[in-house]
């Protein structure tokens, strides 16, 4: 995938060293967990599966709990601590990639969800699996049969882990990482995972799609 340019101003940093280079090959649609496709889109509705705008990721956390800020904080931390991803705290919410914030709504049958903001800028496509919006909204759901369900620190870490995954361009996978799905909240059998760490191959499809 190409680099796109910054829509804001970004801040210079030392990229991460590239951990496994040219020999990984770009992810496709359906042999991976990465990217959006028509199946897995990226637009303004919670089922968005968009890849960020370009290797430096500003985020904004806006009037989170504690636990839910520091989950926020560890996701992107984790994500860009085995990839190439570059990770800032925004200076401002207006010039953030990803805007994280909490809500209730007993209407979305879901922990937490990412979506495009209205409004957001294009780029990319769902047939090439590189489609991205910026900026994101990361949903912590605060709906009580959502919220209580998250009861320890690995549960909030494996949702800041999953949904700051989201918006890289990581798909759901059936591996052992927090990329795997939650179940529903209004489930009584749904148990949130504590998986809160992404696999190598998290990293590598990451890696793949942001070439340095």
């Amino acid at each position: 995938m190409r680099k796109r340019p910054r829509l804001h101003a970004s801040v210079v940093a030392t990229a991460l060293v590239l951990i496994l280079g040219p020999l990984i090959p770009t992810p496709t649609a359906e042999a991976s967990n990465w990217g959006s496709s028509f199946a897995h889109i990226c637009d303004a509705s919670p089922q968005s599966q968009c890849v960020a705008n370009n290797v430096s990721h500003y985020y904004w956390r806006d009037a989170l709990t504690a636990p839910r800020d520091q989950a926020s904080v560890r996701g992107i931390q984790v994500l860009a601590d085995g990839s190439e991803i570059n990770r800032f705290t925004s200076v401002s919410r207006n010039a953030s990639d990803v805007i994280v914030l909490q809500v209730t709504r007993p209407d979305i049958d879901a922990f937490a969800w990412g979506q495009c903001m209205v409004g957001a800028v294009y780029g990319g496509s769902n047939a090439n699996h590189d489609r991205w919006c910026y900026p994101q909204l990361f949903h912590w759901n605060m709906w009580n049969l959502a919220a209580d369900k998250v009861n320890t620190t690995n549960k909030y870490e494996y949702i800041g882990c999953h949904e700051m995954g989201h918006t890289v361009g990581l798909r759901h996978t059936s591996s052992p990482s927090c990329m795997v799905t939650a179940g529903k909240p209004s489930n009584p059998a749904t148990v949130v995972p504590s998986v809160d760490f992404p696999t190598l191959h998290d990293f590598q499809e990451i890696n793949a799609g942001y070439p340095l």
